[in-house]
């Protein structure tokens, strides 16, 4: 019972704290990710916002997709060791995460993938983690989940593709936004401009249109497909993404996640 009214607390207070900080970044920064736009009210319906609660009483804050009613997919980078974590706030089914209006749940159960690691120059491999709610969640026109890709789109490169990014993470400002904002960014392989391993999506935005810090775990989508995660990258500049078409095998033993073939 303690723990319930310390964790309730905790998410309040972390909640208050960030609608009184934002709110005079969100008016300078409206229509911006990072020179990106504001996403349409329930345009994205299976965008979530996860604030991880460690155990020392920091926070870190990481997106994600809902991929089924009780599962999500984001980023391994987001949870340090397992002894580490306290709890996770799972924000749900709307894009202003201060809204009283918004779902939210609380569980403890993760898994990241067990090859997760970085690599000496800075580059995460395995970048990928299962978040899974204690209580399925309802569909509504807010709350939906995101489309993975086939088994047949295993071996695709998607080389050329337009796809969108989208994330609660810093903008220009350097600040975050507390309401939902996205990106178009260009797959690319490009020897001089990507610096990552070819294991990741590597993707520029126009314009200077790119994900942030904060971003960590949100969608690359391509067709209404989810294609990558948000790994890493460089503000304003080439950004790194989990190659979900690699996963999918591993997404499917570990949850209850469909996979077409």
């Amino acid at each position: 019972m303690w723990y319930d009214v310390i964790l309730i607390f905790v998410i309040l207070t972390y909640f208050r704290a960030i609608e009184g900080k934002r709110e005079s970044v969100y008016q300078r920064s409206k229509n911006r990710i990072s020179y990106g736009r504001e996403s349409e009210d329930s345009g994205r319906p299976y965008m979530v916002y996860n604030v991880i609660i460690m155990k020392n009483g920091k926070v870190k804050s990481c997106g994600g997709a809902l991929a089924s009613s009780r599962y999500i997919i984001t980023a391994g980078h987001c949870f340090p060791e397992d002894s580490d974590i306290w709890s996770i706030a799972v924000v749900y089914g709307t894009n202003d995460i201060t809204s009283k209006d918004k779902g939210h749940q609380v569980t403890k159960t993760y898994i990241r993938h067990p090859l997760y690691n970085v690599r000496s120059d800075g580059f995460a491999q395995n970048d990928i983690a299962l978040i899974k709610l204690d209580e399925p969640l309802n569909f509504t026109d807010k709350v939906q989940t995101i489309r993975l890709p086939n088994k047949s789109n295993e071996h695709e490169s998607f080389l050329g593709a337009s796809a969108t990014v989208s994330g609660w993470g810093l903008t220009e400002t350097g600040h975050p936004s507390n309401v939902l904002k996205e990106a178009n960014v260009k797959i690319i392989d490009d020897d001089i401009i990507c610096r990552g391993p070819s294991s990741l999506i590597c993707a520029i935005g126009t314009n200077d249109e790119t994900p942030c810090s904060g971003d960590s775990g949100s969608p690359l989508i391509w067709n209404d497909v989810l294609i990558g995660i948000v790994s890493s990258g460089f503000c304003f500049s080439d950004s790194y993404y989990t190659r979900v078409t690699r996963y999918l095998k591993w997404i499917a033993q570990n949850s209850d996640i469909k996979i077409n073939n």
